[in-house]
């Protein structure tokens, strides 16, 4: 029977050999195999992953040799086994290196499994990466390999966001990531719903935000709950449920949600909007179906479902269009490990111009005094403020209307009337978003 590293070796090689997203490679995998250590594999791989900058860099000092080009089993048992050195303390080291050793002689050679020795005692010397000792007299590429995160990206983000804000982000997206749920209020009250994580055993904290948002611990747990199956709650950050007040505060009729897989926006609106004729829409076949399971299991039916393009097919007229656009994903890193290393600089450029597209479309089939509610789960601002002032540009129909301060916390509404969140200063998910009034 092959063990949990085994596993997790296989599902790096494959990330490292396919152009997918990673939780599409571990989907993949999983689904040819029973495997009782599912979250501990999960966790190897993901984590493995979030700091292979650092990792890389490691193994390229011990390695006698040229490390980046070595085949793959080796390269990622290498990465295992450092990782597991360096951020684990649960397993004695001498452990690690003698199941990797084994583990290289079984899907390498023998010959191979001396360099894993070699180079796997030599990693254990090594210490942890010290964030809070880099500087801005640092070089990009120190800081890059201490933070586990491109050269290109921390560029853009110093000169953004400043140096030490940008280590505070660094920080937040290597750590184990903040994971949220949110009560159904139409399915269970408040009182008894911690009472259900109560007996669960599980850790909660409600978030003063939102009062149907919880951080929790062991999701896992959770999800094999009845309650989970019955559509007590779903898993959305606090940051998703902003948005949807914002939605709320709006007066209308009609709501479009035209990229709404997998449902989480569109569910809560319906939960906390009364008397509104809610339209999900997705260009994803597939992910349309995830948006008509999670309806299914919260019991919201009344949601209409089609599968459309925002950037080029009709809708119906709406009072309220929500666009929560395709982006670069930059202000959910800590939950995608891979992000980091699967952007480039030309995606966003690529992206403004789809999100341009999708506004440019549905403002066809908003009605007079109708709004767009455009938001993002980008820090970029050119797929941000950027795309707004262009758009505003083509559009002199349009104005930004101001989110009111009063009905959010101060530090998310910035001074030119945008809802923004920084992951690591509001421990949530980092957002965008506008809400464009069309004049009378």
């Amino acid at each position: 029977m092959k063990n949990n590293r085994f596993h997790t070796v296989k599902i790096l090689i494959n990330f490292d050999k396919s152009n997918n997203q990673l939780p599409t490679v571990m989907n993949d995998y999983f689904s040819g195999i029973n495997l009782s250590g599912h979250k501990e594999v999960t966790h190897l791989v993901q984590e493995t992953i979030r700091q292979r900058g650092y990792i890389d860099s490691l193994l390229s000092e011990l390695y006698n040799g040229r490390f980046e080009k070595i085949e793959y089993s080796l390269k990622n048992i290498l990465r295992l086994g450092c990782y597991e050195l360096i951020f684990r303390d649960h397993v004695p080291g001498y452990a690690v290196v003698d199941s990797l050793v084994s583990l290289t002689k079984e899907v390498v050679n023998a010959k191979a499994s001396g360099v894993t020795n070699a180079v796997l005692h030599k990693v254990a010397e090594a210490g942890k990466p010290q964030i809070d000792e880099l500087t801005e007299n640092n070089s990009l590429t120190i800081i890059s390999e201490i933070t586990s995160h491109p050269v290109w990206m921390l560029e853009r983000w110093i000169q953004q966001f400043g140096f030490e804000r940008t280590l505070k982000l660094c920080r937040w997206n290597n750590a184990l990531p903040n994971i949220m749920i949110r009560k159904n209020q139409k399915k269970i009250d408040k009182n008894s719903f911690e009472k259900f994580l109560n007996e669960n055993g599980i850790s909660w904290k409600l978030r003063e935000e939102d009062s149907n948002f919880y951080e929790v611990n062991y999701l896992n747990r959770l999800l094999k709950t009845s309650a989970f199956k019955d559509g007590w709650f779903s898993v959305q950050d606090i940051s998703g449920g902003l948005v949807c007040q914002l939605v709320n505060n709006i007066e209308c009729e009609t709501i479009l949600d035209v990229c709404a897989a997998p449902g989480g926006k569109m569910t809560y609106l319906s939960e906390i909007i009364e008397n509104s004729s809610l339209y999900a829409y997705d260009i994803n076949e597939e992910r349309i179906k995830l948006v008509e399971e999670n309806i299914g299991r919260l019991g919201h039916q009344h949601i209409h479902v089609s599968q459309a393009d925002a950037a080029k097919d009709e809708f119906p007229l709406a009072d309220v269009i929500l666009i929560d656009a395709p982006c670069t994903g930059t202000g959910v890193m800590s939950k995608r490990a891979d992000l980091r290393w699967r952007r480039n600089e030309s995606d966003f450029s690529e992206m403004q111009e789809l999100q341009l597209a999708i506004l440019s479309n549905m403002k066809n089939y908003l009605n007079q005094n109708g709004c767009l509610v455009y938001s993002t789960c980008s820090l970029e601002q050119e797929e941000n403020k950027d795309v707004i002032s262009s758009f505003l540009n083509s559009n002199s129909e349009f104005d930004v209307e101001n989110i009111e301060p009063s009905l959010f916390p101060k530090q998310v509404i910035s001074e030119d009337g945008f809802l923004i969140t920084f992951p690591p200063e509001q421990s949530m998910d980092g957002i965008f978003a506008s809400v464009l009034k069309r004049k009378s």
